[in-house]
């Protein structure tokens, strides 16, 4: 099944990512019409620890800090471009406790994704769930309004799945689940811009 013109935009919008090494697992969040600030607020930041900092720069700074009870220790970078804020954190998931809340009164989304090599977007509005799901995945969808998207989730190959999905020319599950958001919402965070400085500090413990 090849992919519309939009979907295969959409997907270029992120190809800086492909054959990128990357953390293991992560979690990526994003909120329409916020400050970072806002986002900061929302993740229990202090920002009087913020620092603008590269990619390579937090990477060697925070990435593979443990306490002693070999608990990753939270970090997580800060930046916006065009309407949507985000905040990017490498092997934790407080977003998954933040996005709700993030998008009341607005939009909000997240990708995920763990060593197990599994991936999860969803996209929230007002305070709940529109549709989230795993790309090619359709035991997977849930959500107030799983199908709004569908005639997105089609032109990118990622439901229903395509017979061909094993051998076609898809991009990588991260890739795939943010080209879905900047299909749907025009989420974009370019090359220069996420390897670039954005405020960069640790973040609160999970205790839940």
């Amino acid at each position: 099944m090849a992919m519309t013109p939009d979907a295969l935009a959409a997907v270029a919008e992120w190809s800086w990512l492909e054959g990128r090494r990357r953390a293991l697992g992560g979690f990526w969040t994003f909120v329409r019409g916020r400050s970072v600030e806002q986002a900061m607020a929302a993740f229990g930041a202090d920002p009087a620890t913020a620092r603008a900092m590269t990619l390579d720069g937090s990477a060697d700074e925070f990435a593979g800090r443990e306490d002693g009870r070999r608990r990753v220790l939270p970090w997580a970078r800060f930046g916006g471009y065009g309407a949507w804020t985000f905040v990017l954190e490498d092997m934790t998931d407080l977003g998954m406790r933040a996005v709700a809340a993030l998008s009341a009164g607005t939009q909000a989304a997240y990708v995920s994704w763990t060593p197990k090599v599994t991936y999860e977007v969803a996209f929230y509005e007002h305070g709940r769930c529109v549709t989230a799901f795993e790309p090619m995945m359709e035991w997977s969808l849930r959500g107030d309004e799983p199908e709004r998207f569908a005639q997105q989730m089609r032109a990118l190959g990622i439901m229903p799945r395509p017979d061909d999905w094993r051998t076609g020319a898809y991009p990588n599950g991260l890739v795939h689940m943010l080209a879905f958001l900047t299909l749907v919402a025009g989420v974009r965070i370019p090359e220069e811009v996420a390897h670039g400085p954005l405020l960069t500090c640790a973040l609160p413990h999970d205790t839940a």
